[in-house]
């Protein structure tokens, strides 16, 4: 069986970078506002591969029905507000085997813009055999902290699955 172990946000919703781990009995708690039903949906974005005909964001979480919407998530709309013009989004699961204690790390880059109409994904990846960590994501140019271009990231996922033996990502 695969337990999901962790979840690794980087610009979604208001999250800029955020790693929460779970534990065989989790529960999320927090007052109103504060990302609940958001972390929900980035695990079900990640799931269906930023497919935006699979997934069913919590519009009960908003007032307005519909106002969710994958790029509103990567883009941190709230409130009216919008936490950034342009992201980089990273979501990213880290499952473990039970049994034979190996994680298989899987997730989606998405890309979006107050200048385009959608959303973009750059990319979906699965490795088995590597955790990645929330420095996998980021890369720091001028003291500033901020997600790595996709390109770069393939490139890295490419090194560790030849590591870990699988070679054809």
């Amino acid at each position: 069986m695969k337990q999901l172990e962790s979840v690794k946000l980087v610009q979604f919703f208001l999250f800029e970078k955020e790693d929460i781990r779970l534990r065989e009995i989790t529960g999320i708690f927090g007052p109103n506002a504060s990302g609940k039903s958001s972390l929900i949906d980035a695990i079900q974005v990640a799931m269906f591969g930023a497919n935006g005909n699979l997934v069913n964001l919590n519009a009960q979480a908003d007032e307005r029905a519909n106002s969710r919407t994958i790029k509103s998530y990567c883009l941190g709309v709230h409130d009216e507000k919008r936490a950034r013009d342009v992201a980089t989004t990273y979501i990213t699961l880290v499952w473990r085997d039970t049994e034979t204690k190996e994680p298989i790390s899987m997730g989606v880059c998405i890309y979006a813009s107050v200048d385009n109409d959608a959303y973009e994904v750059r990319g979906r990846y699965i490795l088995s055999g590597v955790e990645l960590a929330m420095h996998d994501h980021l890369e720091v140019v001028d003291n500033d902290e901020r997600p790595r271009a996709w390109e770069t990231f393939r490139l890295q996922l490419k090194a560790r699955a030849k590591e870990s033996g699988e070679d054809h990502l």
